[in-house]
């Protein structure tokens, strides 16, 4: 059992699943998850967020558009991809949050919640009426 659930009832914890991610421009040439960063990624074409969050949709937007390479870190539970000399961002999809899921129901946790499903935009196949379709 993990440290922060210690003398905790697992069935009271709820798993918090972001529908958006998190970039950075990267200062270096590596492009694994902890290496050093000048600052936030470039904006995505939906919502215009100077501090590196991008939606999900804008994120399979520019995978696409960028021809990204997207790595699936396992231990991390989470996906992230990098373009370009320089951009990097972690997010979750159906692979990872079947990964989580599964930690999830591990250890008995009282259940899962997305934040936020207006962030969907349709990404994960869904009929989202969200203006961002992926």
């Amino acid at each position: 059992m993990p440290l922060w659930a210690n003398q905790t009832d697992p069935t009271l914890i709820n798993l918090g699943i972001p529908l958006y991610g998190r970039g950075y421009t990267l200062s270096s040439s590596c492009k694994e998850a902890g290496c050093a960063a000048s600052g936030p990624s470039e904006e995505g074409s939906c919502v215009k967020d100077p501090t590196g969050v991008m939606v999900l949709s804008d994120i399979k937007k520019a995978i696409s558009a960028n021809q990204a390479t997207v790595e699936l870190d396992s231990e991390a539970m989470q996906k992230y991809a990098t373009w370009g000399s320089d951009q990097w961002i972690g997010y979750d999809d159906a692979d990872t949050l079947a990964l989580k899921m599964t930690w999830a129901d591990g250890l008995c946790l009282g259940g899962a919640v997305f934040w936020a499903l207006d962030n969907d935009g349709g990404a994960w196949g869904g009929k989202s009426k969200s203006p961002c379709r992926a």
